[in-house]
């Protein structure tokens, strides 16, 4: 005599009669009472060793594993061995393989379908989660982190988000995001196929609404440059105007690629000399305020575009001296190598453009008279 018991209903089916052919209904004489088959189905209720007589034959009947708080839904959903604790599946296959894992839950044909010994997944969808031994995993969508084999602690929402990665703490929230990546670790991915360029094993991005570059590490992309569909070319970010900043630089952008950097500042500041003498530094300006002459000298070393600039204060004025064998131009004069312009009242002013890597500066504007040597 053949019986089929479903665990979660408890609903059991004879395929024989009592003598072991054909397909009657059949009085059970059970350890309660009386029960008897409808459709060649009977609803047998209790927790383990329910025994049932029929025609001398004897059929014990005990649920499925060791395991407790389990409910698994579907055909071959769940496994008779389980020994693990508080899982739950509704759909085909789903959690087909667990044995001794804890608190997992799969809701989607195949989802979780060959975890056995692992604890803490959420699969949800077709296939989600389908190869994964690993722990602390939890994915949305059909295919979603399919492929993780061990990995743990990765998050993926999205058909096919992160669907061949194998690696460990990542999180793709988006259709395909991330959906090439295979061995990569620590990566977000947020946006339709942000991400969907990486295909071995790019770690430690950040990827929204950028497809990435191969190879990329340690980066952060945000948007894709253009006028198109899925793409920006107008940028506004909040928090920033009227924000005052420590150790501040200047922000450089390669017009090329769009990556951001830092630069020398356009202008460092003003510096007030009190003593009379002064090295300068590109890009900066100096305040002359000594009674007597204050000797501000040229860097060895300037950009082509680099400026400097001097206001006179103190009685003494000031003397723009070149370094080295550089040469200083006013106008359609110029210095000899390493010679002065000269300030002639207290007030004067100057700034100078480097024209000549090192070597060449032009003034750029003056106010007052000056000498040149």
């Amino acid at each position: 005599m053949a019986y089929k018991i479903n665990p979660f209903t408890g609903e059991f089916d004879n395929a024989g009669s009592a003598g072991g052919g054909g397909s009657t209904d059949t009085d059970f004489v059970t350890d309660s009472g009386t029960a008897t088959s409808v459709g060649d189905s009977i609803n047998l209720i209790g927790q383990d060793g329910i025994t049932t007589e029929g025609a001398g034959d004897t059929v014990t009947i005990t649920p499925r594993g060791s395991g407790t708080n389990n409910i698994f839904i579907g055909e071959n959903a769940g496994s008779i061995s389980v020994s693990g604790s508080s899982n739950s599946s509704f759909g085909a296959n789903s959690l087909g393989n667990i044995t001794s894992g804890l608190e997992n839950t799969a809701f989607g044909a195949s989802a979780l379908s060959t975890l056995s010994t692992t604890s803490y997944n959420t699969a949800v969808g077709s296939g989600a989660l389908n190869g994964t031994n690993g722990l602390y995993n939890t994915a949305v969508g059909r295919l979603a982190l399919n492929a993780n084999t061990s990995g743990e602690f990765s998050t993926a929402v999205g058909m096919n988000a992160l669907w061949l990665n194998v690696g460990t703490r990542n999180t793709g929230v988006g259709g395909i995001v991330l959906g090439n990546m295979l061995t990569g670790s620590n990566n977000i991915g947020i946006g339709y196929a942000s991400g969907d360029s990486y295909t071995s094993s790019e770690s430690s991005n950040i990827v929204i609404g950028s497809v990435g570059v191969i190879a990329d590490a340690n980066t952060i992309r945000i948007g894709t440059q253009g006028t198109g569909a899925g793409q920006q070319d107008t940028t506004f970010i909040a928090g920033i105007v009227g924000v005052t900043n420590s150790n501040a630089q200047s922000v450089t952008i390669n017009s090329s690629t769009g990556q951001l950097g830092v630069g020398a500042p356009a202008f460092a500041g003003w510096t007030e000399v009190t003593g009379t003498t002064q090295t300068a530094a590109v890009n900066s300006g100096y305040i002359s305020s000594n009674a007597s002459k204050v000797v501000i000298t040229t860097p060895a070393t300037a950009a082509v575009g680099d400026i400097i600039s001097i206001v006179g204060k103190g009685a003494g004025g000031w003397t723009l001296r070149a370094a080295g064998v550089q040469l200083i131009r006013v106008g359609s004069s110029v210095s000899s190598a390493g010679g002065d312009i000269d300030s002639t009242d207290n007030n004067d002013t100057i700034e100078i453009i480097c024209v000549t890597a090192n070597s060449v500066w032009v003034t750029r504007s003056m106010m007052g008279n000056v000498t040149i040597t």
